[in-house]
């Protein structure tokens, strides 16, 4: 028998843009919890100004919504607030957010923080330009 090792982009620590891909439920495995699978596309940008690589990064959280948990700290980020209590929200696939990645002890990429991405663009209310 013969393993093929798949291939992954590793992206360095630090500060990404990064787009909502999807996000899905899967079932844990011998009796195991069920996780969410959120996939991003993260915006690494190229070396002398080369234009950025898009990396897809899946990162695993548990299907908690509460306020402590990942999943809620996430879509904060991707909503621009804090859902409401007993509110259904769809995926805001497409979204972007800022991810801030490290690698973990197996030296795999993941994210360990999320905030909300601002347009360098945009204006806000308020506060001139």
């Amino acid at each position: 028998m013969t393993f093929e090792i798949s291939d992954f982009a590793d992206i360095p620590d630090g500060k990404y843009v990064a787009t909502l891909a999807g996000v899905t439920v899967k079932k844990g495995g011998f009796g195991g919890n069920d996780y969410r699978s959120w996939e991003w596309l993260v915006e690494v940008p190229g070396e002398n100004g080369a234009e950025a690589e898009i990396v897809p990064l899946t990162q695993l959280t548990s299907v908690n919504t509460g306020p402590q948990s990942k999943s809620f700290k996430q879509l904060t980020a991707l909503l621009g607030e804090a859902p409401k209590a007993g509110q259904s929200i769809e995926a805001p696939t497409g979204k972007r957010v800022v991810l801030m990645i490290t690698h973990n002890d197996k030296r795999f990429p993941t994210v360990q923080d999320v905030g909300p991405y601002i347009d360098p663009q945009a204006t806000l209310p308020g506060i001139p330009r």
